[in-house]
This record gives C-alpha cells, sequence and structure tokens, in this order.
C-alpha cells in the first residue's frame, strides 16, 4: 500500500483519537519550553497508541509537542514554532521495540498533522533498535507564530533533516 492508502485505512479506523492528538499537539499540553517538567518521570506532551495498519503483530506511539525555535539552541534568533513527532513501533505480544516499513510511518504522521500541513513535514531521523534497524523516527514541522506551516528556515541545520518529497 502507498501512503496515502495507508492514511485513508487510518483515518477510517482512528479518526476521532488522531483528531484529538492532533488538537493536544497544537494546543497548551503540547507546548514545549524550558519550563516544561516531567511529570511522574514521564513525558507531559501527548501520545497516541494504536494498532499498526500493516503488521498485525505491531503497536505504534507517537508522541508530539511543539516549541519555539528561539529556544533551540542552535540558533536562538530563529523566529516561528517547530512541531517535533517521533513514532516507534513495539511488538503487541512481547512487548520488545520493532521497526515499522517507512511508508507506515509517514502515514500516520501526515494523518496526524493533516493535509494543510503535510507540505511542510520533514523526518528528523532515525534511533535505531532490534538489530540495527529503525525503532524511533523523528519527525519536523516548521510553523509560524500562527501555526501555519512554513517551509524549513534558513539557519535551521540538521544534518538528517529530509522533506518528505526527498525520499
Amino acid at each position: 500500500m502507498n501512503v496515502d492508502d495507508l492514511r485513508a485505512k487510518i483515518r477510517r479506523k482512528h479518526a476521532v483519537s488522531v483528531e484529538q492528538f492532533r488538537a493536544a499537539v497544537l494546543g497548551p499540553q503540547g507546548h514545549n519550553g524550558p519550563e516544561t517538567k516531567a511529570i511522574n518521570g514521564r513525558s507531559p506532551f501527548p501520545s497516541i497508541s494504536h494498532p499498526s495498519v500493516t503488521d498485525r503483530h505491531a503497536a505504534i506511539s507517537v508522541v508530539g509537542d511543539v516549541a519555539s525555535l528561539a529556544w533551540l539552541k542552535e540558533n536562538p534568533a530563529l523566529p516561528g514554532l517547530v512541531m517535533t513527532l517521533s513514532i516507534a513501533g513495539r511488538h503487541k505480544l512481547l512487548g520488545e521495540r520493532m521497526s515499522l516499513p517507512s511508508g507506515e510511518c509517514d502515514a500516520w504522521i501526515c494523518e496526524i498533522v493533516g493535509d494543510d500541513l503535510v507540505p511542510f513535514v520533514y523526518r528528523a531521523g532515525t534511533l535505531s533498535g532490534v538489530g540495527g534497524r529503525a525503532s524511533t523516527v523523528y519527525y519536523h514541522v516548521f510553523m509560524d507564530e500562527t501555526r501555519a506551516g512554513v517551509m524549513k528556515p534558513d539557519g535551521f541545520d540538521h544534518p538528517q533533516l529530509r522533506h518528505l518529497s526527498e525520499l
């Protein structure tokens, strides 16, 4: 299945929870800044978990936040915001990390951010897990102060950052 077909499947099965997650990430609960503190040792940021749409043995989890680009130490003069989303897979029975197909990761992220922000999605890299395969994939969506999507700002340098159209 291609990304559009996977998005349609995600939309059919999980539209309500995806919409709630999107609203939480873009709302005050998803704000990340110097004052953000862990709650009981866990991330205070919104998360979502569902069965994989490509592997009946896998479950996905996505965590998201939005931070001011000025808060990031790379270039504190940058205006705007960045939404960071991470997606990871786990074996439903064994609980172990497992890799997910990149098409499914892209589909979940595109469905979560919505059509207005899809043109501004960048894959930001991966962490290796089981057998050296990627187990957590990171994405960035750059936005202006009104939370409208914008292309990667000049001065935001990240060696693994690639626009989805480049993949």
